[in-house]
Order: C-alpha cells, then structure tokens, then sequence
C-alpha cells in the first residue's frame, strides 16, 4: 500500500494550475486513500489559481476530475476487497486524468508569440565625457580582509578597486578592449608613486583581461556615489547553510528597478515548507512559500522599489539569517560609455501565467540568452519597462492601467553584459524583438 501512496504523490507534481473548478470533493473511509486523494485535489485547488479558462477547457477539467474521483472510489473497495490487479488499473486511469489535467493547462497558460521585427536597430546610450586612460592592475591575494581607506574590508570576492583621485565610495566603469563592468572605488594606491594606476579586487580583473601579462592602458568613467557600506558581490553559495539550502554561485546582490530577482538552488533535507520572506525598502513584507520541496527550488520576484531589500528562508525547522540586496534607477548607467555588438533576434518568445504569492498573480516570460532583456509592453499611450537577464518576471497588478481584453505590444531591446550584474552591461541595446498578444 505504501508503493501504491508513493507511486500517486510522485506523478501527481505535474498538476500546476486552477481556475476555481467544481472538484466535487468526496469522503473515504480509509485514511491513507483519503491522504492521497486529498493531496491531489490539494494541488489542483492551490497552485492553478486565477488561471482564465475557455468553457470547453472548463469542461474538459471537469470531467477529468470527476474520472479521478470514480476511480479513487473504485481504488477504495479494491483495497477493501484485496484486488491487487484492479489496483494497478485504477491507479493508470487516475495517472492518466492527471496528465491529460496538465496538458490541458499548459495550452490556456502558454503564449507564444512570433517575432515580427525586420531589422535589429540600437538604442544608442547618451553620449559619454570625462574618459581618461590609466593603467591598471590587481591586489595581492596577501591583502584579504584588510582595510580599505574608506574603512570597508577588501576581499578579493567583491567588485572593488583602489584609484587617486576618484572620490571614494564612487560606482566606476573600467573599460578594457570594448568591454566594461562597473567596480566600487573604495582604497587608495600610493599616489606618489602609483597616480595613474587602478588597482582592481582579481575577481573584477579576470572579467576583462589575463593576469600576470604587465599593466594595461584602460579607460574608466564615475558614474554615481554609492553607500560607504555597499558592496559588490554574489551571494555566497553557502550563505544559508543552517537551513541545509545551498544557493546558485551567480545571485547578484545589485539590481536595476524593474529587474527580475532569481534566487535558486538546492536543499539537501527535503522540506514540507520553504519560505523566502522579502522586505522591501517601503517597509512591505511579501512572502513567497513552496511545499513539499525535495531537491530544487526557484524563487522569482519582480524589484519595483528602489534601495535595499533584506531577504531571508524560513524552513519546517530554521529561520534563516538574511541578506540585502541593492536596487539602483537604472538611468544612472545610461552615460556609460558602450560599444556595438549586434545581438541575434528571438525567433519567438513564450509567456507564462503563474501565481507566485498570496494575492500575487504574475507572467514570465521566457528567454535563454543571459544577455540584459529590456522589455517594454505598451497599449494606446501607456507604457510599461521590466528588466532581467535570462527571464523576466512582472506582476499582472503592474499592469492595471491596460485593458487586459485588447492586445498589448511587446518590445524587447537586448544589451550584452559581462556578468550577471544587469549594470555590466557594455553594448548599445538592439532591438530583438517585436510582437502583439492577450494576456490570459
């Protein structure tokens, strides 16, 4: 009975979307076939929230629905009456119901939407002033953990420099062979002897050029002050070890507003309830929960606010130390200097409906290059920008001013980055795709 419990809860994941349908809920006698029931119905009932269906597909779920209760009900006297071989009969049928329930719903929630842009034109940035070329290097890996000038603690693992001149705690673009990124100029070579040199933290260096190849004519712009405590960094993999959850070595801890926030991984003990609790720079509190986690887990968030986030897990037995994440207006990037590089087009785009979080509908839409995506939906007048590298995340509430029964534009303007920090990115944004669709 056990493999029989087992063998219904594992094929019984691929259920992910409801539209308040009439399940028609039944009572069992035995507990362990109501368990199993009730986990079914569970998943259809909690994670196919707010999903717009036509009448036939209505219908279709329906009656899916109601063949999975029959057989559950046929699976209950099997049971009584010791019918091994009929069980196995019931259990395909109700295995069956559930497939066709998922196929059903992967049409009413996935749009796919050709590409209709002819020519791959650039949004060309503002132009750029105040370049200057310096040589640069990087640190010993002897000066770790030491102090900086502006008091911050050096590690070789956050996006750092030390530079004259350059008012300390400035964000800077180092731009070497038609490429860039931006370090957090936070030391002090020796000026006397070193007043045109950049000396860069090895993780910023290797992004750009080879080590122990002699110093490099480079160029560097600053762009904006930052926060005397702000650091560049990826979160680290371990970072909620307590929780026995290990993260993906590439979540940035800076964003650009509108920007898609990733946090995925792995959990080693599997966990009735994983919770990522988000503060928000208003004070707001969203909480996004997952059930019965075994291994993976992947958590989306659009970042509507600017300034700094605290993020942290809650399991089924620890609450996690958190961690800030930084949200920037992205028009302080747009003096950067950038180059061209033509991107290739998206031959077609998809978009899927999900439900993230207790009252929070939202669409992802798909895209599988790590390049910088700019997307900019628009209907009559009104226009709205979201942002991510691989894919974007919005919320259906960010779009209230459109009317969700008419077709909305859709625009993507891709710009290459040199890492997974939407603000390296070091090329002019091109045009890669344009389309019309109806949101579902």
């Amino acid at each position: 009975m056990k493999k029989i419990i087992l063998f219904i809860l594992i094929f019984s994941f691929g259920i992910t979307y409801w539209d308040n349908l009439n399940s028609n809920k039944i009572a069992f006698t035995n507990n362990k076939v109501q368990n199993i029931y009730n986990n079914i119905i569970g998943k259809i009932e909690k994670q196919l929230i707010n999903l717009h269906l036509s009448n036939d597909s209505k219908q279709q779920l329906n009656l899916e629905i109601l063949n999975i209760n029959d057989n559950f009900l046929y699976l209950e006297k099997d049971i009584q009456d010791k019918d091994r071989i009929n069980w196995k009969i019931r259990i395909e049928n109700i295995l069956n119901s559930i497939k066709k329930i998922n196929d059903s719903i992967k049409k009413n929630t996935l749009i796919e939407i050709k590409n209709t842009l002819n020519d791959s034109t650039s949004q060309i940035q503002d132009s750029v002033s105040w370049l200057k070329y310096w040589e640069l290097m990087y640190y010993a890996d002897s000066f770790e953990w030491a102090h900086t000038s502006n008091w911050n603690i050096f590690s070789q693992k956050y996006f750092s420099a030390a530079k004259c001149s350059t008012p300390l705690n400035t964000f800077t673009q180092v731009i070497f062979n038609n490429k860039s990124l931006l370090v957090k100029v936070n030391d002090r070579p020796s000026c006397s002897r070193f007043p045109n040199l950049i000396d860069m933290s090895t993780l910023a260096f290797d992004f750009l050029a080879q080590r122990y190849q002699g110093t490099k004519k480079w160029e560097y712009k600053e762009l904006t002050k930052v926060d005397s405590d702000y650091y560049k960094h990826y979160i680290p993999e371990n970072f909620f070890n307590d929780s026995h959850v290990f993260l993906n070595k590439k979540i940035p801890n800076s964003y650009i507003a509108n920007e898609t926030f990733n946090l995925w991984g792995e959990i080693l003990n599997n966990s009735n309830i994983l919770k990522l609790i988000i503060n928000y720079p208003s004070w707001k509190e969203i909480e996004l929960k997952k059930v019965d986690v075994e291994k993976y887990f992947l958590y989306s968030m659009p970042l509507d606010e600017i300034w700094k986030y605290s993020i942290r897990l809650e399991n089924s037995w620890n609450i996690s130390k958190s961690f800030n994440i930084h949200v920037f207006d992205k028009k302080i990037f747009n003096s950067k200097k950038v180059f061209e590089n033509k991107i290739n087009k998206f031959s077609n785009i998809k978009i899927e409906h999900e439900h993230i979080a207790m009252d929070f509908d939202a669409y992802r839409i798909r895209l599988w290059w790590n390049n910088l995506n700019e997307i900019i939906l628009s209907q009559n007048e009104k226009q709205y920008r979201f942002y991510g590298i691989w894919d974007v995340v919005f919320f259906k509430e960010a779009l209230r001013d459109f009317d969700l029964q008419k077709e909305i534009k859709i625009e993507i303007l891709s710009s290459k980055t040199l890492t997974w920090f939407s603000h390296d990115f070091y090329t002019n944004f091109y045009g890669t795709f344009s389309g019309n669709f109806i949101l579902k």
